[in-house]
Order: C-alpha cells, then sequence, then structure tokens
C-alpha cells in the first residue's frame, strides 16, 4: 500500500524575528525587554535549529513492514493437517454411526454367534447329568426293589425325562432371554447416544472452521496492522508540527509594550479638558435637580 505522505515536506517561509510597534497619535508608548542568561543563549539558538532540521525532515516515518509475526513453521504444520484431514473426513465416524444404526434397529437381538455354542454346551452338561446319574440311579432303587419295568418305575422315568425338558427349557430361557434382555438393554442406551453421533456430523466442519478462524485472525491482525502503518505516516505533519511548536515554546524572554495618553501634547490636553468640562455640567444639573425637589 501507497503511503500518501511518504516524501513529505512542510512548506516554510523564512523566518520572521522581528517586530514593529506603531504608536497611535497623541500616545506614549514604552517597552521593557528581558533576553535570556548570556550562557544559555548558544543552547538555544542550537537547540532551536535542529528543531528547524527536524522540522524540515518531515517527521517520523512508520516502522516500514509488518509488526505481526507470522506463523511458525510447526504452526503452519499443524493447521494444514487439521484442514486436509477435516476435508477428508474421519472414516470412524462412519463406521460408529453403522454401528449406532445396526444396534438400534435390532440387527443384534439374538444374533450373538456364539449362543447356540454357549447354550448347546450347558445343555449337553445338563443331559449328560441325566443320563449318567438320574436315570441310572431310578432304574437301580427300582431293581433293588424288584419294580423294575413296573409302572412306578415308569412314572419315575417319566417323572425325570418331564423334569430334564424342563431343566433344559429354563436353560434355553436364561440364556437367549438374558441375552435379548442384555441387548435391548444396549438399544436403549445407544437411542441417548443419538445426539453425540448426530453433532459428530459437523465434527470435520468444526475443525475446518476453528483451523480457518486461527487464519482469519491473523489476517485481520495483518490487515490492521497495515493500516496502523498507513494512519502513522498519514499523521506525520500533524505530529511534526506540534514537535517542533513544542520545542520552540517557552518563556526565553521578549518585550513587553505598554501605551498611555501623553499629556503633555495639545490633543491628549484638549481631550482631557474636555472630560473635565464634562463632569462639571453633569454636577451642575445634579444640583439644579436637588433644589427642584
Amino acid at each position: 500500500m501507497a503511503l500518501e505522505y511518504a516524501n513529505y515536506q512542510p512548506n516554510l517561509s523564512p523566518l520572521n524575528m522581528g517586530a514593529t510597534n506603531t504608536a497611535a497619535p497623541g500616545m506614549i508608548t514604552t517597552s521593557a525587554s528581558s533576553t535570556p542568561y548570556s550562557g544559555q543563549r548558544p543552547y538555544l539558538d542550537e537547540s532551536f535549529a535542529e528543531a528547524r532540521r527536524l522540522y524540515e525532515t518531515g517527521g517520523p516515518k512508520g516502522f516500514g513492514q509488518s509488526t505481526v509475526a507470522g506463523f511458525s513453521g510447526p504452526t503452519e504444520s499443524a493447521l494444514q493437517s487439521i484442514e486436509n484431514q477435516a476435508l477428508a473426513g474421519s472414516p470412524n465416524i462412519g463406521i460408529g454411526r453403522d454401528l449406532l444404526g445396526q444396534t438400534l434397529s435390532g440387527d443384534f437381538l439374538n444374533s450373538n454367534p456364539y449362543l447356540d455354542q454357549m447354550y448347546n454346551q450347558a445343555a449337553d452338561n445338563v443331559s449328560r447329568q441325566y443320563r449318567e446319574a438320574v436315570a441310572p440311579s431310578i432304574g437301580a432303587n427300582a431293581d433293588a426293589q424288584g419294580r423294575f419295568g413296573s409302572g412306578l418305575y415308569q412314572n419315575m422315568m417319566a417323572n425325570s425325562q418331564r423334569e430334564l425338558g424342563d431343566s433344559l427349557g429354563r436353560l434355553a430361557t436364561n440364556v437367549y432371554g438374558q441375552n435379548y434382555a442384555t441387548e435391548r438393554g444396549r438399544q436403549d442406551s445407544a437411542m441417548g447416544k443419538i445426539p453425540g453421533m448426530a453433532g459428530l456430523n459437523y465434527f470435520d466442519a468444526n475443525q475446518l472452521l476453528g483451523a480457518g478462524q486461527i487464519r482469519d485472525t491473523q489476517a485481520q491482525n495483518q490487515l490492521a496492522d497495515q493500516y496502523n502503518q498507513y494512519m502513522v505516516d498519514q499523521t506525520r505533519p500533524g505530529r511534526n508540527l506540534r514537535n517542533y511548536q513544542n520545542a520552540i515554546s517557552g518563556n526565553f524572554g521578549g518585550t513587553n509594550v505598554m501605551q498611555q495618553p501623553d499629556y503633555a501634547n495639545p490633543t491628549a490636553s484638549n481631550i482631557g479638558a474636555g472630560i473635565g468640562i464634562a463632569g462639571g455640567l453633569m454636577d451642575l444639573y445634579s444640583n439644579y435637580r436637588a433644589l427642584g425637589t
């Protein structure tokens, strides 16, 4: 940006170091002059000359370059990485979204690939216990009592087999029912994750927005710095003039002029006489009015 006053020079005219006092007719002019201390005068002359020289230079310029530091290499690399990742998107968000959808849809209800194995193993244990322990015990007791093959024996076997079926049923209910209840609990919990998952839809955009805001702040700082540099140069004439005025201002001596009437002058004497006559007439008029009342 070009600076308007980059080559500014004040328009100076020769200094008028004297003054002319003209006395009014019929007036006496008296003056009293004071001068600086003789030992001070050389320094004042030198100071005024230096102030004049500085004023003629046009005043102080701006820094001439940006006062805002640029981003460091690591910061620039980090910002670039954030922007690239945000534009590419995170694959984990998609995976999480799909898993949440499957859970909410009930895709995992009774679909545990190990659930049947768990049941079959438990059921085999129950059945083996029946075959190897329960049923032989019933037969042995019946045989010992001479009742093997009797109606009582058959009733006891039927009851034991029915109990075996009930046990296997309870086992299935516990295994499959508990798995179903657990998965339903996960479904309920997944519903609470919907807002968070919806927010992840904007995660990449927010990361990109954050990086962009850092760059925007940097750009604004640089623009403000350019403006300040420009305004420094625009205000140079005024600042230069004020500095010059401050440098040459002060009580370094001068001349005091006073004027008063010259009563020895005929014109001034006539003016004084006229003033006296007018005062006497006013006194007579005042006395006359007093007598009339």
